[in-house]
């Protein structure tokens, strides 16, 4: 799979999506981990996932 860097986007965006289940490799996984801890540095409000309270 070859990265991609979206510059712009129009004001409307449709995702579509099949139900064959993707698992990134380690490296992505360990790129994408380091990433999100690094955005809770910057915004602890931020959460990944669903909301732990009530």
């Amino acid at each position: 799979m070859k990265p991609i860097l979206i510059e712009k986007t129009p004001k409307k965006v449709t995702v579509t999506s099949d139900s064959n289940p993707f698992t990134p490799s380690e490296d992505i996984r360990e790129k994408h981990n380091l990433f999100w801890e690094q955005q809770k540095l910057q915004n602890p409000s931020l959460q990944n996932g669903e909301s732990s309270e009530g």
